[in-house]
This record gives C-alpha cells, structure tokens and sequence, in this order.
C-alpha cells in the first residue's frame, strides 16, 4: 500500500465512530483495554502489519474520543434561573436574534469557566465582559430522524449548553489579551471596508475576511445558487492569502523556507483571530504538511499530505469528523487532486480547466450536498466558472486595500472604486441567478445511497478494467448484478407496510402516517407563545428530509394553536389534496387565523369512515360541547388488523361520550398531551392500548404529562412512549409484524439501529457483494496493471 497514511486515516475514523455511538461509559473502558491487550499481542507475534496498522489507529481513535466526551460543568444550574459573568468572543447575526459565543467567567459568583452560546436582542462587541440573568439549558441532539444535530455540531467547540436573555449589561472590557486584539483587529477591518466600500459591498467583504454573517439576505441568495463556499473562510481565501504574503516576502532578502514559514506563520495567527473555523484549519494544516514534507522529507506528495492533515486534525479533536465544512473541505481538495486527472488535458484554456475543476469537486461533494441540504442549483457550474474568478480578483484587491490603508486610507481609492464596481456587477449577477435558477430537490437522499453512489463513481472511473474482463467473466457478474436488482425489487414489493412517526413537535401535535402510496398528516403542531416557529424548525424539514413532497390528507383534530398553527406555512411548502377539520371547523380557522391553500377543504358533518389506500379511518366527534378540547374528531385508524387512536385535546366530556362506541386499539395516543383532566380510568380500560404514545414539550410549561394522568395509564399498559424524553416515535405494521420504537433508542441501542436501517442495510449488502465480486475476479485472474495498483 503505497499511502498508508489513507489505512491509518480510515481505521483511526472507524474508531472515533465506534466509541461515539457506543453509548455505556463501562463498556467502553472494557474495550479499551480488551483492545490494547489484542494490539500488544498482535505486534508482539508480528502478525500482518497492515491489521497492525488498522488496530493501532482504531484504539487510537476509540480512546481520543473516549477522553474528550465530556458532560457540562454547569449541569448543577441547568433550567434555573443564574446570573452570569462572561466573556464574548464570538458574534453572529440571525433572523431572530443575535447569537454570541460566550465564555463564562462565574455563575451565581462561583468561579466556573466553559463556552456557551447566548441568544439575546442585545447588541455586544467581542471583548466585551457581561453580565447576565437567565436559564442554562443544555444542548440537545435531534430529536427527529435527519434534522440538524445541534450538539453534535458544537461538540468540536466543546459548547454544551445555551443562555437564552433579555437581561444582559456590559460591564467593562475583558481582562483577555488576544481577546482585545482580535477585538481592534476586528474594528480596525471593518472600520477600513466601511469607509472605502459602500454598505452592501463592504458587508460582502467583511463576511469574506471576518467569517462572520453581516448581510443575511445576500448570504441566502449564494446560498440558493450554490457557491456558498466563496463567503466562508476556505482553503481557496487561504490559499490566496498565504501566496500574497508569501510574495510580499520576496522583497525581503530571507531564504525560501523561512519565507513560507513565515507566511504560514501569520495564516495560523489570521486563522485564530476569525475563531478558527474548521474548513480554514484544514488549509492551514494542509499547507504545514506541504511544508515539511517538501523541505524535511523530500516527499511531493498532495494526496498524501490531504490524508496526514486529516489526522492531525481528527487526533486534536475526534468531533471534527461531523463537521460539514471540514468533510466538503477534504472531499473538495480530494476531488481536485484525484478525480481532476481522469478528466483534465494539457490543452485546457481557463474556462475548460474552471469547468473540470467544478465537475471534479461536484462529483465528490454531490452526496454530502444532497444528504445535508437536500437541493442543488442546476446552475452551480455557471456560478463557479464565472463568479469564482471574480471574487478572487476581490479577495486580492481587499488584501491589498487592507495593507495600502495602513499607510494612508486616501491611498485606497482608487481600488475602493474598482472593487464597488466589482462587487456591484456581482451582487446583480447573483441575483439574477437566484431568480432564474433552477434547484434539484432530494431532500430524502439517504446515506446507503451515498454508499451507492461513491462505489458507481468509483467502478466509472476505473471502468477500463472491464474491457480485460474475458466474456464469461461479464457474464457472472451480469447475472450477480441482475441478481441484487431483483432481489431489492422483490424486497420492496413485497414489503407492504404502514408507517407512523409521532413526530416531536414540542408542546404540540403532529403524526405522520405513510402507505406504500399514501401521506397523511394529523395536526401540524405550532407554538402558542413566545417567538419559535417549530414548523420552520421542524415540521417542513422533517417532512422534506422523509421525501414527503405531498399530503394526501391533514386532518385538523381542532384549533389549539399547537394543533394547527402550522398549518398556513405547511400548505406553502407541501402540496395539500384535502384537509379535514371537525364541524364548522374551516370556518372558525378563518376567524382564528388565516386563509390557506389546498385543492380540498372538508368539515366532517358527523360521525364518518374514510377509506384511504390499505387505511380506514373511523372519525367520531361530540357535536354539543363549548370546550374546543371536547371538540377535538377523533380518528381510530386501522390497519393490518391493527387499531391506533388519535385523540387530540379530548376532554372527560367527550371520553364519557366515546365510551358508548367501538374505541378499542392496540396503540392510544393518549389525549390533551397527557393532561390530568384527560384519560380518565374508564376510558383507557375501554380503549385497552397495549401501547400508550405521549406528544408533549420537553419541560413545557404546563407540566404535561401530569403524574396523576401516567399512573392511570399505567394501571393498563406499561408502554409508554413519550416525544419529550424519546423524541420521534417510530411504528412500523405489515402482515407479519409490529414494531414501535423511537429515535433516542434507536441512537442508544445498537440492535435498535440494526432494525431501523435494515434496508439500507440490505441494500448496500448487495450492492457490495456485486462490487467484491469483481474484486475477486480482478484479484484472482491478475487483472490489476501496474497503474492501477491500490494505493
């Protein structure tokens, strides 16, 4: 193996997985030293080097990540009430306020010092040393299925916890050296570009220099076009910056050397003072290894420099792995330097070799874009053939500004006015292409289809080798192919299933019932006070990332706003065919909130059955009832043989109604979010669940579930499932049998997780055993040439 740096890189990830989704603490320390005894032994007995190699780096991998998980020191105060010292040394703008990291100083005047994020209207410098009251709550993964892991992105910052304020004062400036000279830097930046550059353009080219978000809007239109990359702080600003002060050092009579060491020198400083983000760290490790590979080991190497700076950087901080700017980063440099050969030519002008590059780094980076963001602009090759070019022309000229206003501000400009007039061309460029672009939507791409995707690029570029495979040979793996192609047809055909999510809305309600041909939404959940927007945040990326572009159906149980606020912006998103409200239902909406869009709008007169696909739906309502609660249809839907009941906000009224029908289910999901005033003991010992289902608020201000309300339900069935502590509840029914389980299990048990991705699972086992396949075939009959040999 010609790079062994690619088997450490691989086998050290490996470990940091494994020790990440292995959640028991003991099991953990036992396979730490299992693993070390297995190793010792292995080298000892020299055994094949490369299983050296790979448990070596595995255990490496397994133990930095065990010793860098790490609970919060300020998990004694979370959800009360503190008051605060602290430092900023991060700022960021949103939509809805304005986020600062902090490092704390003290807490109720206790010396405790960790990093935390502060959500506040205030308006705070870096540097600043503040005083604040407010709620520490600690930083929660996803609870859904393929939505934003908050935690696991801030693991790599070491940030657990987050402040939510209204009540922040600054006290004075911080006792923290390099906090107030990144502060003046800062300042002296920004004071520079907004006095040489109009508002608009001088926001651009803060963003560029100071990773830091001033124009919001213009961000999403990059944003939509796909070349995102251009505003954050990339191997590409990096590099250009690292080669102007690299020339500017050849007017200095300095060896070579010390003229890059130099240089790499103030791009770490550069890189320290924007808060070190991940795709600029992997520049600038990237460059070292360059460095000392070149003049230390005598070794040009790019591909291999890539994979050591990968290690360095995942051996500093295991969590960096999850980082999405760091995995584009690599795949981006990756793809330049090993997919562009197959594709590159020596006559290449400037706009053949832009173009191949943009291919090169598409190819590789096509997976990764849709799995995360789940679209993708058709028009991302034009972006970067032409507007990629012209913001590096800005990028020097800004440099250059930066360094001419040192001397005087009225040396800049000329250049000031070459760069608005830049700049000014750019911004109607890109928003012309935003307005006519054209997006590819694959919000449900899935990681086994990556798998696919990665070893049908591979198979593609190595395609060669089939044209020294013998006849017999293409035919076996023809029929291998065919084989798996059948298999999975098979497999999904035969799969009739119905599939239920009780999504983890919050303080709310919403289910999503899914056939092989049907979507079905019951109640869109909302939030009734405060600023949030769960169907933002939730509701619409959830059903997107699940591939739900329609809804056959969004029954309404009632108005509550956390029944059915949502509903507005979930018929903007998604396609609607009907939605169901109770009696008069759809005429109180309208007087309640606002006018919506769906091809269908019924209010069911009185009690109903609705057939729809494999489903049937028997839908009851209490008609003369003041209460909206009482008011609330319920549905008992059935399904291969089994009933689950949705109750909405009932209350005892209308449980007393109910129990004169047949209400009997396998599954309840249990009335009002576990309410006292709800699920009385004569209507479960009617309805009879053998699994009760609870949608309700993490520590949500209204105590639901009340104890009273678990310890009737739990007098019938002891199988409670609650989204506020299990998150998205997931049940699976078909002919053969039932499942119900939910996300946070599926995360802490590894047989869980098996079960949940059993398809993909399969699919990809297939997949592979066609791949190894030729392999074999490749291996036994001596098909490698000498170029192609596995490095």
């Amino acid at each position: 193996m010609k790079r062994k740096s690619f088997l450490f890189l691989i086998s050290l990830i490996f470990g940091i997985l494994f020790c990440y989704f292995l959640k028991e603490k003991n099991l953990k320390i036992f396979i730490i030293f299992t693993l070390s005894f297995v190793t010792v032994v292995s080298i000892v007995l020299k055994l094949n080097k490369k299983f050296n190699y790979f448990l070596v780096f595995f255990l490496l991998g397994f133990i930095i990540t065990f010793f860098n998980t790490k609970q919060s020191i300020l998990k004694n105060y979370f959800d009360e009430n503190v008051n605060i010292v602290a430092d900023v040394f991060s700022v960021n703008k949103t939509e809805n306020s304005n986020k600062y990291e902090i490092y704390i100083k003290s807490v109720d005047d206790v010396s405790l010092k960790e990093k935390s994020i502060l959500y506040t209207d205030a308006n705070l410098n870096i540097a600043d040393r503040i005083f604040l009251t407010g709620k520490i709550r600690e930083i929660k993964q996803n609870t859904n299925p393929r939505l934003f892991n908050f935690k696991k992105f801030n693991l790599k910052n070491k940030i657990y916890t987050k402040i939510y304020s209204e009540k922040v004062k600054i006290l004075s400036k911080s006792d923290d050296v390099f906090l107030n000279i990144k502060e003046k830097l800062n300042s002296y930046i920004k004071n520079v570009f907004d006095k040489t550059l109009s508002e608009k353009n001088s926001n651009i080219v803060k963003r560029i220099f100071l990773s830091s978000k001033f124009d919001i809007d213009f961000d999403k239109d990059v944003n939509e076009i796909g070349i995102s990359h251009i505003l954050c702080v990339s191997g590409l600003h990096i590099g250009i910056i690292y080669i102007l002060i690299n020339k500017l050092f050849t007017y200095i009579y300095i060896k070579r050397i010390f003229r890059e060491i130099l240089s790499l020198f103030f791009i770490f400083l550069y890189v320290s003072f924007i808060s070190n983000p991940s795709s600029a760290i992997r520049a600038e490790i990237f460059l070292s290894t360059l460095l000392i590979t070149k003049y230390f080991c005598k070794i040009n190497d790019s591909l291999n420099a890539l994979f050591v700076t990968c290690l360095i950087i995942l051996m500093k901080n295991p969590f960096m792995l999850f980082d999405i700017g760091l995995i584009l980063s690599f795949l981006s440099v990756f793809s330049i330097i090993y997919i562009l050969q197959y594709f590159k030519e020596k006559k290449d002008g400037i706009v053949n070799r832009l173009f191949k590059i943009s291919l090169s780094v598409l190819i590789i980076t096509l997976p990764v874009i849709l799995y995360v963001f789940g679209k993708i602009s058709i028009f991302v090759f034009l972006a970067n053939i032409v507007l990629v070019p012209i913001f590096i022309f800005v990028i020097i000229c800004s440099f250059i500004l930066l360094l001419l206003s040192i001397i005087s501000i009225k040396l800049t400009i000329v250049l000031a006015v070459i760069i608005d007039f830049i700049l000014d061309v750019l911004r109607f460029n890109i928003e012309f292409l935003k307005d006519v672009s054209v997006r590819i939507n694959f919000y449900n791409f899935t990681i086994a289809l990556a798998i696919l995707y990665y070893f049908s690029v591979f198979i593609l570029i190595k395609r060669r080798i089939f044209k020294k495979l013998s006849y017999d040979y293409k035919k076996y793996l023809q029929i291998a192919i065919f084989t798996m192609i059948i298999s999975i047809s098979f497999f999904n055909l035969y799969k009739d299933e119905t599939k239920i999510n009780f999504i983890d809305i919050g303080q709310g309600d919403s289910a999503l019932i899914r056939t092989n041909s049907k979507n079905i939404l019951i109640d869109t959940g909302g939030i009734a006070f405060g600023k949030g927007n769960n169907g933002k945040t939730t509701l619409i990326p959830y059903l997107k990332k699940q591939g739900v572009n329609k809804l056959d159906y969004v029954f309404i149980s009632h108005l509550d706003a956390d029944h059915c606020k949502n509903l507005k912006l979930l018929c903007k998103n998604v396609k609607v065919k009907n939605i169901v409200f109770r009696k008069n239902g759809y005429k109180d909406y309208l007087k309640k909130y606002v006018k919506i869009n769906a091809k269908k709008i019924i209010d069911i007169q009185s009690n109903e059955n609705i057939i729809i696909d494999n489903l049937s739906l028997d839908i009851y309502q209490v008609i003369n009832s003041l209460s909206e609660n009482d008011k609330s249809i319920v549905i008992n839907l059935k399904t291969h043989n089994k009933k689950i009941l949705f109750t909405g906000d009932i209350g005892l009224f209308t449980e007393n109604q109910l129990l004169k029908k047949n209400i009997s289910a396998d599954y309840l999901k249990v009335a009002h979010h576990g309410s006292k005033y709800s699920n009385t003991e004569e209507f479960l010992k009617k309805v009879n669940p053998k699994v009760a289902v609870i949608s309700c608020g993490y520590k949500n201000r209204y105590n639901h579930p009340h104890k009273e309300a678990i310890f009737r339900i739990q007098n019938v069935t002891k199988n409670i499932y609650r989204t506020d502590l299990d998150g998205n509840v997931i049940l699976k029914i078909n002919n053969c049998k039932e499942k119900i389980t939910s996300f946070n299990k599926i995360h802490e048990n590894l047989l869980e997780s098996i079960y949940f991705y059993f398809e993909d699972i399969i699919f990809i086992t297939f997949y592979l055993f066609s791949f190894m396949i030729l392999i074999l075939i490749r291996r036994n009959y001596g098909l490698y040439s000498s170029i192609e040999n596995i490095r």
